[in-house]
């Protein structure tokens, strides 16, 4: 190939010799090394799919051929140091691009020079004479340009006269190589003619391999046929330095049996989600499940050389009716606006068929989507994948309301164990054989130490309980520590910042009687009871300010403090909003979709109107049971509708709706709810002129005509002003005299968004 030689190593090599060779029926890895030959990886694929690929062709490597299977493993070594100049200026010639192009890249990678520091001092500089320089964002792509050269070779041994390769089952795609990286694996036959073959074509393996022992890995997937064991997965579970930054992405492609994952989540604990009375940390069984949902996504929905192998390796026999189904668009099983039943019974399994028809057909010829239905969007995702999949496990308002952005991760770790009976009270150390002397240092006539006596029961932390809670009338009944922090947790509310005052100090008070206690115990200092409240307040005040996200003083006092955050009251401000008419002679339409809950039962309501305010049409109607945004969308699909039925053409659309009018725009993604009406939509564009939004105020007749529809049910036509309701008919007259209306905003909410969620 021209591409320099030597350092390229050939690490496995799998092979059948004779179909009774193996009686386990399970393979074993060789390695083998070759010098002077070189290989360029073929990294067009993704990760998981070739991975999954190479698991399928592995799997058939006992498949009878002549001489047996056989798999290469190439490893680049130093990949881009071994690329020469001019072979690249040759590929991008054959690839036709421009002589000005070539001539630049020879100036990029040619003019490069080095100098070496020698005790201190720099040498002379001196000229590269070949590679890529490392960390270049050309580089990348012209190793890519160069690895197509290898990726056509390997491809042009099948049509080589004599050529027999991997033997895959009948109707599979022959699979001469996969890359991945610097990884480049080879399929052939193991026969003397058509190794030569594959060494003349794809250079990657001669005669006289020295056998040495290396990875059995592929960009860390491990490699094996046969069952799926233990062993294989050894790399990692022994890692337990690297477990917490454990490769994600590998559980995407492969299967470990369960044994592993548990010995993995055994070695850095198993938690459930942070409502659930964990930390929040995932299964790894779990992420396993989802991302296989996400490869059978994949497999339906992407066309692919592995889906076609798959396809034809596990398909071919089954179902072979739906393959021609295939052929046919959902249009075509639709007749006048329904489900063709007959046809559905002829061409469909009985049990898809009761599915189907509880689907509302689709209205007109769009292309057919494959829809994800846990996501609004349509879209797969992994998270939904995963939350589709996971055991649940009851939730906890106790553990829920440990966790908050502003609240330090170790005062919320703390409280989980305290909340499990974690921490090292004598009470608990007793439970594990550490018997002793047990006693209280917090009271005058000390106690066994127990964990309700240390957070509530304690003279110490009685007095603290007592301190915050009497002055702001905060009484519990019982001498629990849960029964203390739920007082504050469902306490009465005034205000948010109130409501915050009340969610974080009980944190902060059994956080600094465990401080008490340590400091006590340990240290042999004992802090007074003004003290130990002055740093709760202390603590508090701090974390109050981060949640305002403003710097300014508060009282030092709890009880003036508690006062000042009660009284207070949100900034309302007030604006002045007017009904805009259209410009020149077009027409405005204003709509609103209106529901009683989301979903719930919905109803619409419009009104078209010309540049003067004299109504045109108006109409509402009832659309049953929908979301807010199926309901906004129906109401605008039918005003148009109804507008083109009537002849009115130039319409500029007004909604209250930012979502939708980011949608008709571009600007935001279709969910999958709403997609047929939305291409409806977007095939009447040529009817209006502009789509806008505006504030509720300046749609206030529609919505009241929206109201109407959701309330009485059916559907109404308005020609005339006097028709309308009354609630419709007087916001519709002082539009038209531009009578404005009044919004009033209120500025008491707390943006925390610079805080980062556990």
């Amino acid at each position: 190939m021209g591409c320099g030689a030597g350092g390229v190593k050939i690490l496995e090599t799998l092979r059948e010799d004779t179909p009774g060779g193996n009686p386990s029926g399970e393979g074993s890895l060789r390695g083998v090394s070759q010098g002077d030959q070189t290989s360029i990886p073929f990294p067009f694929c993704g990760y998981c799919r070739k991975v999954n690929h190479l698991e399928e062709v592995i799997a058939g490597i006992q498949r009878k051929a002549r001489g047996g299977n056989v798999v290469f493993k190439l490893d680049m070594m130093k990949a881009y140091d071994r690329m020469m100049w001019p072979f690249l200026i040759k590929v991008l010639r054959s690839f036709g691009f421009g002589e000005r192009w070539i001539v630049m890249v020879w100036r990029i990678i040619s003019n490069v020079w080095f100098f070496v520091i020698v005790n201190g001092s720099i040498c002379d500089f001196f000229k590269s004479a070949q590679e890529f320089r490392q960390g270049d964002p050309l580089s990348p792509a012209l190793f890519i340009i160069g690895a197509e050269v290898l990726f056509r070779s390997l491809n042009q041994l099948v049509h080589q006269q004599g050529f027999q390769g991997f033997s895959v089952p009948r109707g599979c795609p022959t699979i001469t190589h996969l890359g991945y990286a610097d990884d480049v694996l080879i399929f052939s036959s193991a026969t003397a003619t058509f190794l030569h073959l594959t060494q003349e074509d794809g250079d990657p393996a001669g005669y006289g391999f020295q056998v040495v022992f290396l990875s059995h890995q592929v960009s860390g997937y491990p490699l094996y046929y046969g069952r799926r064991k233990k062993e294989c997965f050894t790399g990692l579970c022994q890692a337990v330095h690297v477990l917490s930054a454990l490769p994600v992405y590998l559980l995407m492609a492969a299967s470990p049996p369960k044994s592993v994952f548990k010995e993995i989540e055994g070695r850095f604990s198993n938690f459930l989600w942070g409502e659930e009375g964990g930390l929040g940390l995932r299964r790894l069984e779990d992420i396993h499940r989802a991302f296989s949902i996400k490869l059978l996504w994949s497999f339906r929905s992407l066309s692919s050389l592995w889906a076609t192998f798959m396809k034809a390796k596990y398909c071919a026999q089954l179902a072979s009716r739906l393959d021609s189904v295939s052929d046919h668009l959902v249009a075509d099983f639709i007749e006048n606006g329904h489900w063709n039943l007959p046809l559905l019974q002829q061409w469909v399994p009985h049990g898809v068929v009761s599915e189907v028809v509880r689907v509302v057909p689709p209205v007109g010829q769009l292309p057919d989507l494959m829809v994800w239905r846990p996501c609004s969007s349509g879209q797969f995702t992994l998270w939904s994948a995963f939350h589709l999949v996971r055991r649940h496990a009851n939730s906890s308002f106790m553990s829920r309301q440990i966790w908050h952005p502003v609240v330090p991760l170790k005062i919320s770790f703390f409280l989980l164990r305290l909340l499990r009976g974690r921490i090292p009270v004598d009470c608990c150390l007793m439970k594990f054989g550490v018997h002793g002397p047990s006693r209280c240092g917090c009271c005058s006539s000390p106690v066994v130490e127990i964990v309700e006596h240390v957070f509530a029961m304690g003279e110490m932390a009685s007095r603290v309980w007592h301190f915050f809670g009497d002055p702001v009338g905060i009484s519990w009944v019982g001498s629990s520590f849960r029964v203390c922090m739920a007082s504050w947790w469902y306490g009465k509310r005034g205000n948010r910042q109130l409501a915050f005052v009340h969610h974080i100090l009980p944190l902060l008070i059994c956080w600094h009687l465990w401080k008490f206690r340590n400091r006590m115990r340990y240290d042999g200092v004992r802090l007074g009871f003004a003290r130990l409240c002055y740093l709760v307040l202390s603590d508090l005040l701090e974390l109050f300010g981060l949640f305002l996200r403003q710097r300014r003083s508060f009282p030092a006092d709890w009880v003036h403090f508690y006062a000042e955050i009660s009284g207070w009251v949100p900034r309302v401000s007030y604006t002045l909003v007017r009904w805009s008419r259209p410009s020149g002679d077009a027409l405005k339409l204003n709509t609103n979709g209106c529901t009683k809950g989301n979903p719930s039962v919905s109803g619409a309501g419009g009104i078209l109107r010309d540049g003067g305010g004299s109504l045109l049409l108006a109409f509402s109607c009832y659309f049953g049971h929908a979301t807010s945004l199926q309901a906004e969308v129906r109401a605008l699909l039918f005003g148009v509708q109804l507008c083109v039925q009537r002849g009115f053409g130039r319409l500029d659309v007004e909604l209250d709706s930012l979502v939708l009018v980011h949608i008709l725009l571009g600007k935001a993604s279709c969910p999958w709810g709403v997609y047929h009406e939305i291409q409806q939509l977007l095939e009447l564009r040529g009817h209006f002129l502009r789509v806008s939004h505006c504030l509720r105020q300046a749609n206030q007749v529609a919505d009241a005509l929206s109201n109407v529809g959701c309330a009485q049910g059916g559907e109404k036509i308005y020609t005339s002003s006097l028709a309308l309701p009354p609630e419709a008919r007087g916001a519709m007259r002082l539009d038209r005299v531009g009578v404005p209306s009044v919004r009033r905003m209120v500025h008491d909410r707390v943006d925390c968004r610079g805080f980062s969620s556990f």
